[in-house]
């Protein structure tokens, strides 16, 4: 049986380019924390988002963003949700200084479109798994250096 949450996280938010911007115009989005889309030189730092309540929808999701620079996030996710962070269409990402949670599933999805993503100085001994690719040949694409490992790998 899939859950409500499932079915956001899943769920495409529509495009609305001929509207005003408001939080609420697009309904349940496909993340709990933050989505964020159309985007360039997009910087996160010192993010750090709580949960009331399960939730199976990633914390992040950022879509067709290019110059994404993302340091010292901090977020729980349930160990069901396909990632902590989820990139889509994402180009020259930098991801660093993020820890992952004893909690969470695995911490950063790689999915379709993504190039030249970077993970280099996070703590992923925590992690149940640090990387999820949507396909094999997106492995090509993220550049992982100086990461802690979970002790098991």
């Amino acid at each position: 049986m899939t859950s409500v949450f499932q079915e956001d996280a899943k769920r495409v938010a529509p495009e609305l380019p001929e509207k005003y911007p408001e939080g609420t115009m697009f309904g349940t989005l496909p993340s709990y924390g933050l989505f964020c889309r159309h985007a360039k030189g997009l910087t996160l730092r010192n993010v750090q988002f709580r949960k009331e309540s399960d939730d199976l929808r990633p914390a992040l999701m950022c879509e067709d963003v290019t110059g994404l620079d993302i340091d010292g996030f901090d977020a729980p996710a349930s160990p069901s949700v396909i990632s902590v962070i989820q990139l889509r269409e994402v180009q020259q990402a930098m991801v660093r200084g993020c820890v992952a949670h004893s909690s969470n599933g695995p911490f950063l999805c790689i999915d379709d479109g993504c190039k030249n993503i970077s993970a280099i100085g996070n703590d992923f001994s925590q992690a149940s798994k640090p990387f999820v690719f949507t396909r094999r040949e997106l492995r090509s694409e993220l550049f992982a250096d100086a990461n802690r490992p979970h002790k098991n790998w």
